[in-house]
């Protein structure tokens, strides 16, 4: 059996294939690095891949025909590779790249590959060349520093472990304990020291990335390696080891590991004291200072006293150190430390802080040092603060802004901020007694105006200020925080803050009822401001207050006109007015909502919120109640205008809304028809009868009496009301004849409602209706009167007397007998006639019997007796003439009083114009009623009281009309 051959190469054959595949892809990459174009993803792909796996591992006999070229390409990618360190994005958007910063890493750690797998191959050929070990040693350094720059930590591994490859392993044979001449050239000495240096820079590099990789067991390592090297101890390798030794420091301070970090400050301070005095150079200060800064920092922070001896120890040092002890730093520290006591002295942290201010050289760099300091300082030395911030102010930047002639925009920014500082000091609890705040922060903004009086804070440092007062007025003393708000040095503040200053303070007048100072803190806001919704609505509170109308209305306007889309200031006015004592403004205020009906309010709610508050109105003593009820009339109208957006609630809802209004037109209607105008009577009585007719009488039937009922009564009452507006004008007035003529419409419903209900009614109910019925009829009849339309009357008068009610026919009788006086000829007839007879016949008859005024009802006897006699009724006019004798004799009764007796002239009157009526009943031979006559007439002279006197005239005459009969028949 033969087994068949695979196609793997040998491990030889796969070499060379790999080599061949690294060249290829390392000439490519440089073809297109040079035209500064931007590697492909798949290339850069590549690349990463031979730099992490075969690289490294590439075996130096494998490319030792291709040593030249890797040495030449590795210097060009190296080269052409530095542009991708500097651009953020590809030349090319249709080439799909990756980051090119990272991509220019990769390549030139894979330069640096190439250059390294040269120089391998080289060295073995030639061990004398000293200078190109130096030169792939620095590559590999500054590829290194590159990756941890970059913080791509695994290339940065790779770069290093390139750089090992050239660091002999010390022994103590290697180092000499006497240097002996030999045949080296200085030139040889000099690579030999260059070479050290190197060394040198890559165990601190080493360091690094232990540190990145937190590795801190290899950085303490490495640390030591650097401590061993004698080479380590010059000035500039000093200040390196001492800067990476202090970040090192401050990164593990930062992540909470203060133990460590506190070896490593050490291990930093002990690595600049042992540089030589002679050398030390200004960086060295600086680091230095910041090192003991930072040092100081993470031991304050510990509580422990060995940490703080520490502290001190430190300090100490920096203060001995020439140069630092003038340093504001150097101050801060020293004040970081005092802070940090468990006992605060106050003295000590104030002379630090003064001595920070008096060092302070004014940059933007001290200056914001110092104030760090300062606003720190507030916090465990209030006190202290301020007075340090006030020298500040007084002693360094007041005399500088001065002395730049006040245009210097960086010095007033400085005494800005510093102002700001001292009032967020001066309001923090921990700081002095509030009194004492508000009185140290005047008189320092007045030393400020007093000494620049054309200074004004920008506004955006009038702005903080003015926040900051503003948080601190709480308490007793909030009246001064709000009048330090306008001092002189905010002028700046724009529209805006000064209407909410202005408003601050009408709030607080008006609490303590200061309404002279809140009325000047209103007046005192700008025009513009004074007319916002919400300044309005505190002016209309204050106007309240004040008892001020004209304030009030003025400002009720102005909220009213800017309610358009909010009306939530028109509504808080509203509430206002109703909780004190002038209701009518909040009358007014609901008025200016019904007329805006702003959108998404409640218009029912609305209406009937003003109706309640204007019908309160009325009960107050004192009032105007034409005025007032004009008011409540016109929202009852309006309401009823509004009556189809009240028709879309539901059919419950819009019941109970007509109920309501009408039922409360009508009861006002009722309890103020003898009170009020009648004009206005009337409107309100119809405005109560247009809402029941628009009352849904579905699924409510017991509704539907009680209303008729009610509509029945408001037809009555504005037929009086419109009846008594008509007595009131002149006969001929046009206004007056229309108010008939408008009475005649209620009259009209007054009949037709009646006659509907009349059958339903029962008892004392039906008696009450009866009498308004027919004081409507007598309301009628006046209407006919005044208008004169007498085609009207016989119905009217019909109606009278259908009916059956006993009382109040006195006055009917009055009406009767003047339409009577006022009929002409063409408008009288049989008919007419007999009812205003019959009208009277029943006025004597029902007067009578209620022992009415009997003067009156000889007057209506004396009349009707005329009216009948007139039209040759003489049945009809002798009945009256026996009844009158009836109503004399029963007044002559003794059951009677003297006043009741029957009226002798009315009596003479009947009783004469009786005779003379038989007397020419004679002349036309009607003897039988001659004789009917005279007997009536002499049975009511029987009455007068004269003595007998009437009754024997008639006598006589009527002897002598016998004898004169007789003679004439004989």
């Amino acid at each position: 059996m033969v087994r068949k051959v695979g196609n793997a190469l040998p491990p030889h054959g796969r070499t060379r294939l790999t080599r061949w595949f690294i060249t290829d892809c390392a000439n490519t990459a440089r073809t297109i690095l040079q035209d500064r174009s931007t590697l492909p993803t798949a290339l850069f792909a590549q690349i990463e891949s031979y730099v992490k796996q075969s690289l490294p591992h590439l075996k130096s006999a494998a490319i030792a025909d291709k040593c030249r070229d890797f040495d030449l390409v590795g210097i060009d990618l190296w080269n052409y590779s530095a542009h991708l360190l500097h651009e953020d994005g590809p030349r090319d958007p249709r080439i799909k790249v990756v980051n090119e910063v990272h991509s220019g890493v990769v390549t030139r750690v894979f330069a640096l590959l190439l250059l390294a797998a040269a120089h391998a191959v080289s060295s073995r050929h030639n061990t004398d060349d000293p200078g190109q070990k130096i030169r792939i040693m620095k590559v590999a350094l500054r590829a290194s520093r590159l990756c941890l720059d970059r913080e791509e930590l695994e290339l940065a591994s790779i770069s290093l472990q390139r750089c090992s490859d050239f660091i002999p392993v010390e022994s103590a044979e290697d180092v000499p304990l006497i240097r002996i001449a030999n045949n080296h050239t200085k030139d040889q000495e000099c690579s030999h020291d260059d070479f050290g240096a190197l060394v040198n820079e890559y165990y601190l590099l080493r360091l690094l990335h232990s540190w990145k990789s937190d590795r801190l067991d290899l950085a303490d390592h490495f640390y030591s390696k650097i401590s061993q090297r004698a080479d380590c101890a010059e000035a500039d390798m000093t200040v390196k080891q001492a800067d990476l030794m202090y970040e090192v420091a401050r990164s593990l301070a930062k992540t909470g590991q203060s133990d460590i970090a506190v070896k490593w400050f050490e291990r930093a301070i002990a690595t600049l004291d042992r540089c030589d005095a002679q050398s030390v150079t200004q960086d060295v200060e600086e680091l230095r200072l910041c090192t003991g800064v930072a040092f100081v920092e993470l031991l304050v922070s510990d509580e422990r006293d060995v940490s703080h001896q520490r502290a001190w120890e430190i300090l100490e040092q920096l203060e001995a150190t020439h140069g630092l002890y003038n340093r504001v730093a150097v101050q801060a520290t020293r004040f970081r430390i005092l802070a940090a006591q468990r006992q605060i002295d106050e003295e000590l942290i104030l002379q630090s802080l003064l001595r920070i201010v008096k060092m302070t050289v004014l940059t933007e760099s001290s200056f914001k040092t110092a104030m760090k300091v300062l606003r720190q300082a507030s916090k465990v030395a209030s006190s202290s603060s301020l007075t340090a911030l006030a020298e500040l102010i007084h002693t360094r930047l007041l005399p500088e802004l001065r002395d730049t002639h006040e245009k210097d925009s960086t010095i007033q920014c400085w005494l800005e901020k510093a102002t700001v500082a001292y009032i967020l000091c001066a309001k923090s609890p921990a700081s002095t007694p509030q009194e004492i705040s508000v009185v140290g922060i005047r008189e320092l903004l007045d030393r400020i105006k007093s000494e620049i009086p054309a200074l004004c804070f920008t506004g955006k440092a009038t702005h903080a200020a003015q926040t900051l007062i503003w948080q601190a007025a709480t308490g007793p003393n909030t009246g001064e925080w709000l009048h330090l708000l306008r001092h002189p040095v905010f002028d700046n503040a724009g529209h805006l803050n000064k209407a909410r200053v202005g408003r601050k303070l009408m709030r607080h007048a008006m609490d303590h009822e200061d309404f002279s100072a809140a009325r000047e803190a209103f007046f005192q806001m700008p025009k513009s401001t004074q007319d916002e919704s919400i300044t309005r609505y505190l002016a209309f509170k204050l106007a309240l207050q004040s008892q001020d109308d004209e304030l009030a209305m003025d400002s009720l306007k102005v909220v009213a006109r800017k309610a358009g889309n909010d009306p939530t200031y028109l509504y808080a006015c509203v509430i206002e007015a109703q909780k004190s004592s002038m209701r009518h403004m909040g009358v007014a205020a609901l008025q200016a909502i019904v007329g805006k009906r702003p959108q998404g309010v409640n218009l029912t709610a609305l209406l009937r919120c003003t109706a309640r508050l204007l019908m309160t109105e009325l009960d107050e003593p004192g009032q105007n109640l034409d005025e007032v009820a004009l008011q409540v009339i016109e929202i009852f109208e309006n309401a009823f205008r509004s009556v189809d957006e009240l028709r879309k609630l539901s059919k419950d809802s819009w019941r109970t809304e007509v109920q309501w209004w009408s039922k409360n037109a009508y009861n006002l209607g009722v309890r103020l028809c003898t009170d009020i105008r009648p004009e206005s009577t009337v409107r309100l009585l119809e405005t109560c009868t247009s809402f029941m007719d628009n009352c849904p009488m579905e699924d409510a039937a017991d509704l539907e009496s009680d209303i008729e009922n009610r509509r029945m009564l408001c037809a009555y009452l504005a037929t009086t009301a419109l009846v008594a507006l008509g007595r009131s004008g002149s006969e001929d007035d046009e206004y007056t004849l229309q108010g008939y003529l408008h009475a005649q419409k209620h009259i009209k419903t007054f009949k037709q409602l009646h006659a509907k209900l009349r059958r339903t009614m029962h008892g004392d109910t039906a008696m009450q209706h009866e009498q308004r019925h027919f004081s409507v009829l007598k309301f009628e009849l006046e209407c006919i009167l005044r208008l004169r339309q007498w085609h009207n009357l016989e119905v009217a008068l019909q109606a009278c007397l259908n009916s059956n009610i006993d009382e109040h026919w006195d006055t009917l009788a009055d009406i009767v007998i003047i339409i009577h006086d006022q009929l002409d000829t063409h408008s009288l007839g049989s008919e007419t006639d007999t009812l205003i007879r019959d009208v009277l016949q029943r006025a004597v008859d029902h007067c009578w019997k209620a022992q009415y005024d009997i003067v009156k009802i000889a007057r209506w006897l004396r009349f009707a007796f005329t009216l009948c006699l007139d039209h040759i009724q003489d049945d009809f006019s002798y009945k009256l003439l026996l009844q009158a004798a009836t109503i004399a004799e029963k007044a002559r009764s003794p059951d009677q009083p003297s006043q009741d007796l029957y009226p002798d002239a009315e009596l003479q009157w009947l009783a004469t114009t009786g005779f003379n009526h038989a007397v020419d009943l004679i002349a036309v031979e009607n003897h039988t009623e001659a004789t009917k006559w005279m007997e009536g007439a002499l049975e009511l002279a029987r009455w007068v009281m004269d003595e007998g006197a009437l009754h024997a005239l008639f006598t006589e005459k009527r002897r002598l009309a016998d004898e004169r009969a007789a003679n004439t028949r004989g």
